[in-house]
């Protein structure tokens, strides 16, 4: 993480004593890129959220919501750190900076998550198994608490001296820092598991197909990013560097590019594919007979009964719409 200018040993917060990525922020440097990357970040959490906002009640998706808010707290980031620039010596708006880019990024690995178990879902076999539900709440639970130790550990180690401690502090961080990016990389080999399995939908109908495989794509390229961004942040935990001794990871170039841009890119490349399209939601409906008349079996209602159909409450994931019931190409029923 970046680290601050020494300042003299009080009650606390203490400067680290590794050299921390992107060094202490400049205006000169770090507030016109900040001020890119921000605005970036509006607009691209603008749009998911305005094209959420279109989506009909019925058919709106979370996960555009989750996407705007992530835009949202990279914003904040930014902004603590155009503000560490102006206060370089304030180790505690430092520790917020760096607490807000450590957290951020874990949006993006829960929303791909979500996206394997979409492409899971079209499998008519095994892709609705409540096994892989289960899996996925249990992967959400642990990004979780992955990055509330991380968050703890991080904040814990300004203010202590205590050598034995700050090892501690940094064994939690390693293994949360290592623990996020194999999440980060889950995506890819699912999605490969996935293709390599017959899928009786994409093999019978060719439009089928082509979206399976598109959605596939995305995800891949997503998730392959993603896991770039947190192999760097991994990998330079585990080569830490005397404070005042610099590498290349530690420029500013690889700082921004690494965690921001990539960031970023992923954002844009979800927007361009229409991802909320993909993963909208429907609210399932029910009759509810509102006159308590009888039925007449094949023959229709026959005990004049009105039947009223309302929302039926159900889990998220039990409400993705599949393929065939977003584009067509026959009926998708419950087996």
């Amino acid at each position: 993480m970046s680290s601050p200018a020494a300042q003299p040993h009080g009650s606390g917060p203490y400067p680290p004593s590794a050299q921390g990525i992107g060094g202490t922020p400049t205006p000169s440097v770090d507030d016109p890129i900040a001020a890119v990357l921000i605005l970036l970040f509006l607009l691209v959490g603008a749009f998911h959220l305005t094209w959420r906002v279109k989506q009909h009640t019925s058919h709106r998706s979370r996960l555009g919501f989750l996407l705007f808010i992530f835009s949202v707290v990279r914003t904040v980031a930014l902004v603590l750190r155009i503000a560490w620039a102006s206060t370089p010596k304030n180790l505690n708006m430092a520790i917020a900076a760096n607490v807000f880019t450590a957290a951020g990024v874990v949006i993006l690995f829960i929303v791909n998550l979500i996206f394997v178990r979409r492409v899971m879902n079209d499998y008519a076999r095994f892709g609705r198994h409540r096994s892989l539900d289960w899996a996925l709440r249990f992967l959400i639970f642990c990004i979780a608490a992955s990055i509330i130790m991380l968050v703890v550990a991080t904040v814990y180690s300004f203010f202590t001296l205590n050598p034995a401690t700050r090892l501690i502090c940094r064994k939690i961080q390693l293994f949360g820092a290592t623990y996020l990016t194999l999440l980060a990389f889950v995506p890819i080999p699912a999605t490969l598991l996935t293709l390599a399995l017959p899928n009786d939908m994409a093999r019978d109908n060719p439009q089928a197909r082509r979206r399976f495989h598109a959605k596939a794509q995305l995800l891949l390229l997503t998730a392959a990013l993603l896991t770039l961004g947190a192999g760097f942040r991994c990998g330079t935990n585990f080569d830490a560097r005397p404070l005042g001794h610099p590498t290349w990871f530690h420029h500013k170039a690889a700082f921004y590019c690494f965690n921001f841009v990539i960031e970023v890119v992923v954002l844009y490349i979800f927007a361009a594919a229409r991802f909320d399209f993909r993963l909208r939601m429907r609210q399932p409906l029910e009759a509810v007979d509102t006159e308590g008349g009888g039925g007449g079996g094949d023959g229709g209602d026959l005990g004049g009964s009105e039947k009223k159909v309302v929302p039926r409450q159900g889990r998220w994931y039990k409400r993705l719409i599949h393929d065939r019931e977003m584009f067509g190409g026959g009926d998708w029923s419950e087996k």
